[in-house]
């Protein structure tokens, strides 16, 4: 009993992360999200159909998330249960790490309090998505960055490169964390430029491991062309916001500042951030005035680069400003936060902040549905929602009666089409991307792209600025194959008679007719459009 109680801090945390792990997977058999679980599915089982990637295959991530979600499915028998329950385990343990370095810096209490308040932020992971697996190897990379271990030190550079390739939009924060590590490197040093670009060399040897290996993958496969294409997605990215960097940073600032006035009820975890921020920034100023005088010593130093890197992180925030990407980065500066309050030397000021803090953390939590829980089950679905055991894909999965329908009513459609009709292509001209992973087990897919939505607003901006990058050659496409009298298209009913595509206004009504498809709250008003020689 002794020896467990010593351990009590790190069963506390278990406990907790178990806590998020489960009732992630749980509120996950309950729901169905066609967009982000489209877009995981259909890259991974793109791998497993031996699509070649970027040429024959859409990555909107790394191609590490990729082939990892893929391996999960070929396990697993296509059950996409897993790949959601590897991103829940991989938050879950980052709060776990979270605490260990909490601890490491302050005490057991704090380490307790800030992982309770990470948790509260944010409790359950909300998609099967690349962002978990890029924070819990973060964690990582500062568990090794941090240790006394000079071996685990370096080798923490092998890790911050193999995110990019978990998420290539993550390049640009790990090049200027690797410029930070120079500074602190070279001032360490007592400013001997020889003895801090040997230290550095090593570091940046092991960083250059992961991309000299994805880069020589390119080469051999040769897509490295197609892999070219890719690196427009910041292009694509400020298109589609149709804003300047200097628009974009004041438009960021601006919107945290709004969600803290005009949320401040309904989203207090946006008072936690805004501190967290304001409070790296101070320390960073503060820390970088000793370090230049030469008076910082190895804790200091550790905790600003930990201080340093939760600001670097926000850049994967730029786009998308919701708790969801804010509790995957920014976080991490509680590590310091807490280190700060335990070195306060007023007793009562120390209890304060700290139970401030827990109980802003608390405020954000309930079980409802809400930014930092995006897939709560609301009670009414345990009864009403059932299990199928057509697609494998959802075998875990108990859904509402009319999305089973929606989906088998489609899938055995298109069935009878390839068999009756001799059909060989299809399309899925909608924002549910797991419709394109179900034509593709049947009919070659004519799009890369796992959806598109002409609908009018901002999401039609999104769709057809990535076709117009990525797949611009689907209408030309489209239009040959409709000529043909060869394809089947899954489409919103406002699509017929007339398609409009990018810059094409296609005329469906000339070969082609539709039939209903059977109503769902995911998917109303969706039609299957199909040649008219397939009538009957």
């Amino acid at each position: 009993m002794i020896k467990i109680l010593r351990y009590k801090t790190h069963i506390f945390l278990l406990l907790l992360c178990s806590w998020s792990f489960f009732n992630s997977i749980y509120q996950y058999t309950y729901n169905y999200d066609g967009f982000h679980w489209g877009l995981v599915l259909f890259s991974a089982d793109g791998i497993n159909k031996n699509l070649i990637p970027y040429k024959e295959l859409f990555i909107h991530y790394g191609i590490l998330t990729t082939y990892f979600n893929s391996i999960l499915l070929k396990i697993f028998n296509n059950n996409f249960f897993y790949i959601f329950s590897a991103s829940s385990f991989a938050y879950g343990s980052s709060i776990f790490i979270i605490g260990l370095l909490i601890k490491k810096y302050s005490n057991s209490n704090y380490a307790l309090i800030g992982s309770l308040t990470i948790f509260f932020i944010h409790p359950y992971a909300s998609f099967p998505w690349h962002t978990y697996y890029i924070f819990f190897l973060f964690c990582i990379f500062l568990l090794f960055r941090t240790s006394d271990n000079k071996y685990y030190q370096k080798f923490s550079y092998f890790v911050l490169s193999s995110i990019i390739l978990f998420s290539e939009s993550f390049f640009i924060p790990s090049v200027v964390i690797l410029i930070f590590e120079f500074v602190l490197n070279f001032f360490n040093k007592k400013k001997n430029i020889i003895f801090s670009l040997k230290e550095f060399s090593i570091k940046l040897l092991f960083y250059s491991i992961p991309l000299f290996l994805f880069f020589l993958y390119l080469f051999l496969n040769d897509i490295f062309g197609y892999w070219k294409i890719y690196n427009q997605m910041i292009q694509v990215f400020f298109e589609i916001h149709n804003l300047g960097l200097l628009d974009l940073i004041i438009n960021y600032i601006l919107t945290i500042i709004n969600k803290i006035i005009y949320n401040f009820y309904s989203e207090p975890q946006w008072i936690i951030f805004s501190v967290l921020i304001l409070f790296n920034l101070f320390y960073l100023i503060k820390f970088l005035l000793k370090l230049f005088s030469g008076k910082n010593n190895k804790i200091e130093s550790n905790l600003a680069f930990v201080s340093f890197c939760s600001l670097t992180l926000l850049f994967q925030t730029l786009h998308s400003i919701t708790t969801f990407k804010f509790a995957c980065g920014l976080v991490i500066s509680f590590i310091v936060f807490f280190n700060f309050i335990d070195n306060i030397k007023n007793r009562d000021n120390r209890i304060i902040l700290s139970t401030i803090t827990l109980l802003l953390g608390i405020s954000c939590f309930g079980n409802v549905k809400s930014d930092g829980n995006l897939i709560y089950v609301y009670d009414y679905k345990k009864e009403d929602y059932i299990k199928n055991s057509h697609f494998n894909y959802f075998a875990s999965n108990k859904l509402d009666i009319d999305t089973w329908n929606h989906l088998i009513f489609f899938d055995k459609k298109i069935q009878q089409l390839k068999k009756n009709c001799n059909l060989t292509y299809g399309s899925n001209l909608s924002s549910d991307g797991i419709i394109s992973v179900i034509i593709r087990d049947k009919l070659n897919l004519l799009q890369k792209i796992p959806w598109y939505d002409n609908s009018e607003g901002w999401m039609s901006i999104y769709f057809n600025t990535f076709l117009k990058y990525f797949d611009k050659n689907l209408p030309s496409n489209l239009q040959s194959h409709i000529n043909k009298e060869n394809i089947l298209i899954y489409s919103d009913k406002t699509n017929y008679p007339y398609l409009k595509i990018l810059d094409r206004n296609i005329n469906l009504k000339e070969k082609m007719i539709f039939i209903d498809l059977p109503y769902s709250y995911q998917n109303k008003n969706k039609i299957l459009i199909f040649p008219k020689k397939c009538r009957d």
